[in-house]
């Protein structure tokens, strides 16, 4: 079992590693776009994509790493201003829409 866990911890820092990569990466060509479309007057084709891209394989493949390190990305305001009661209620609510909008990609 600690080989397992070894092996997993070892996947989830290179996961952590390779996300950080993607976003340096996307800050360069950011700076590389920008410094061809306003310094040299170029037309810019596949820079916009690229950052997109890399932006969100960094969110998804950096999620193992924040598991990892226990960390947790929320925005909770609504949620703790509400009461005990209200809470269920959002939760219900929100369980339902995500369960409609799970619904509506498997039919379509």
């Amino acid at each position: 079992m600690q080989t397992y866990v070894r092996t997993v911890r070892f996947i989830s820092q290179l996961c952590g590693f390779f996300a950080a990569g993607l976003i340096a990466a996307g800050v360069l060509v950011v700076c590389q776009m920008v410094f061809l479309r306003y310094v040299l007057n170029l037309d810019t084709i596949w820079q916009t994509d690229f950052v997109t891209y890399a932006l969100v394989a960094a969110t998804f493949i950096g999620s193992p790493y924040v598991l990892m390190l226990r960390g947790h990305v929320n925005v909770d305001v609504l949620p703790r201003a509400l009461g005990a009661r209200g809470r269920y209620w959002l939760a219900l609510g929100c369980g339902v829409l995500a369960l409609g909008f799970c619904a509506v990609i498997a039919v379509l």
